[in-house]
């Protein structure tokens, strides 16, 4: 057997040990920006395909919304996926359902194949969400486990930024298909970089492989590796034989109580507004007097913004703590939907002042939730379940904010049509729900292992 200290001299360098380990957290994280460039996507290129297929306005916001029917799909089914055949496969597989969907609707003639291709989309983002932020949790030394688990965020929004750059630049062509086709080029990418990476180390503990698992650990946390390696085998509930089961989170008091929260607090993340913000970014700056090309352009600036948030994030979030951003967070979307409601309820969105606090008002409301929500749900949601319930639990919660998602972007075009001051108002309802949240019910998780915090929701296992 393999000591930890010669695992470490294989390395040829700190720095050496250093770049692999880069490579090793940016490959997972890769598959959230062919996730992003899928969220983003459809912004750049809904006018178009409305425009050239002749959609209705119900059709439009069918083909948008069912990619999340997709999802809640694949969630009943890829935490099982994923606890059976490891992080890394269930990943790859996700991203080729992603790279065929994308060339598929790149290829529709009519709405038929587009509903059917968001589907299968659908199923590939139910992968993603559900793997990557679990994937990186278990790889992440403890120090800096915000910061990587916050990467899954990053990278999503780099890649809805890179789709709204292409979705701008290809304005003037409609080429919708050329937007589209772009994510399955990303797609082949992205398999062969996670290909490349070792599995979870903790999901090779769990299913007594130790040796690969201590090669995993000593690439991303070596100097952790002897004490996970112990914590892990040594748990009574980690090493219960077969696969756990939905039925188990809702057996034990402790479970049920993160599962619930787990599942409040994604519903909450989708039900504040953020996916309508990003899918219907261009028809609100439309509905404020900007004309098309200029829309798509300032959405693009939202997505800079909100990856200079969610960078500011990452470093500071296992300093100053999950809850103080989530506050925080909450606080700023609060006031930014009741400025933007305020600014259409009294019509000034058609003047020079209210087009610009328009802007401002969404402007701060992405920055706030890529600096709190949007990354640390994805924090959150791995280190509240046990390794044993791991994949069920984080899938579980997602299914349960895909839900919300597809509720709040089916319904959102007819709440712009019938009064876009309705719809922010409630999307700052939601946030004041939010904030209580966050001030009540979630602990501080920062700085301790992802065993020790197990330990805490199962204390007699």
């Amino acid at each position: 057997m393999a000591s930890p200290d010669t695992l470490r001299q294989a390395l040829p360098s700190p720095r050496a040990l250093r770049a692999r380990r880069l490579a090793l957290f940016g490959s997972v994280a890769s598959a959230s920006l062919l996730y992003g460039y899928d969220l983003g996507m459809m912004a750049g290129a809904i006018l178009f395909i409305q425009r050239e297929l002749a959609l209705a306005p119900d059709m439009v916001g069918l083909v948008i919304s069912i990619v999340a029917a997709g999802t809640v799909s694949g969630m009943l089914f890829v935490g099982r996926i994923s606890d059976r055949f490891g992080r890394r496969p269930t990943l790859i597989g996700g991203a080729a359902l992603l790279g065929l969907s994308s060339l598929g609707m790149a290829l529709s003639q009519g709405p038929v194949q587009l509903v059917a291709c968001r589907v299968v989309m659908g199923l590939g983002l139910a992968a993603i969400t559900t793997v990557v932020p679990t994937y990186l949790a278990e790889l992440a030394p403890t120090a800096k486990r915000g910061a990587v688990t916050s990467l899954h965020q990053l990278m999503l929004a780099f890649g809805t930024l890179i789709a709204f750059g292409i979705g701008y630049l290809l304005a003037e062509q409609g080429a919708w298909r050329v937007i589209i086709g772009v994510s399955a080029g990303i797609a082949v990418l992205v398999i062969i970089a996670v290909r490349m990476q070792p599995e979870s180390p903790r999901w090779l503990l769990r299913n007594g492989e130790r040796e690969r698992a201590r090669r995993g650990l000593a690439i991303s946390a070596p100097d952790e590796a002897d004490a996970v390696i112990a914590q892990v085998t040594g748990e009574s509930d980690a090493n219960k034989p077969g696969r756990a089961k939905l039925s188990e989170l809702l057996r034990h008091r402790g479970l049920r109580r993160v599962l619930l929260l787990g599942c409040t607090m994604a519903a909450l993340q989708q039900l504040i507004g953020i996916n309508t913000i990003v899918y219907y970014a261009p028809k609100i700056m439309q509905a404020a007097g900007f004309g098309q090309s200029t829309a798509i352009l300032n959405s693009v600036g939202l997505g800079v913004l909100s990856v200079v948030a969610t960078l500011l994030e990452a470093k500071v979030v296992d300093r100053v703590g999950r809850r103080a951003l989530l506050l925080l967070g909450a606080g700023l979307m609060v006031g930014s939907m009741l400025a933007l409601g305020l600014v259409f309820l009294t019509g000034t969105h058609e003047l020079p002042i209210g087009k610009a606090l328009a802007i401002i008002a969404l402007a701060v409301f992405k920055f706030a939730f890529s600096l709190s929500w949007g990354p640390l749900l994805w924090v959150t949601l791995p280190e509240i379940f046990p390794l044993r319930h791991r994949g069920a639990g984080v899938s579980f919660a997602a299914l349960c904010g895909q839900v919300a998602q597809f509720l709040v972007t089916l319904m959102f075009p007819i709440m712009l049509a019938v009064g876009a001051s309705i719809s922010f108002f409630v999307f700052g309802f939601v946030g004041i729900i939010a904030f209580v949240f966050a001030a009540t019910l979630l602990s501080e998780m920062s700085r301790r292992s992802l065993e020790t915090i197990e330990k805490d929701v199962m204390p007699n296992q």
